[in-house]
């Protein structure tokens, strides 16, 4: 097997596995999306792409608060907070913005509450430093 950069020239067929197995996960073929550090595939001694695909840069929301403040200037400060990352996101042509619960709190049922859903998959990161 070898790795080798992708190339125009691959989108067909990259589009036709997309179609055959995937096209129920994903909207649109996975190396047709915007934000990719870089894309590659893996192909057979024959030519044949057996995995197509890159590492893609995401939008995540990350923030700490001062717990000291009254609930009230909280709330006010997340959801300017939330306009101000929505809109930074979506001029940096993303689609979605990621935020990762990690307070024990009620944290995820308030994100939902301004538009947050779950991701679809699970969540999952690989330690590489």
């Amino acid at each position: 097997m070898i790795v080798r950069n992708y190339l125009p020239k691959d989108a067909d067929a990259v589009r036709e596995i997309h179609e055959r197995y995937y096209k129920d996960e994903f909207t649109d073929s996975v190396l047709e999306l915007p934000h990719y550090i870089h894309r590659f595939l893996i192909e057979n001694s024959k030519g044949k792409i057996i995995t197509a695909g890159g590492v893609r840069l995401m939008a995540e929301a990350v923030a700490i608060t001062d717990k000291a403040f009254s609930p009230r200037e909280r709330r006010e400060a997340l959801l300017l907070f939330l306009e101000t990352s929505k809109w930074m996101t979506g001029r940096q042509g993303y689609e979605h913005l990621h935020a990762f619960v990690m307070d024990d709190g009620n944290w995820e049922a308030i994100l939902n509450k301004y538009g947050f859903t779950p991701c679809k998959g699970k969540p999952l990161y690989l330690q590489v430093l």
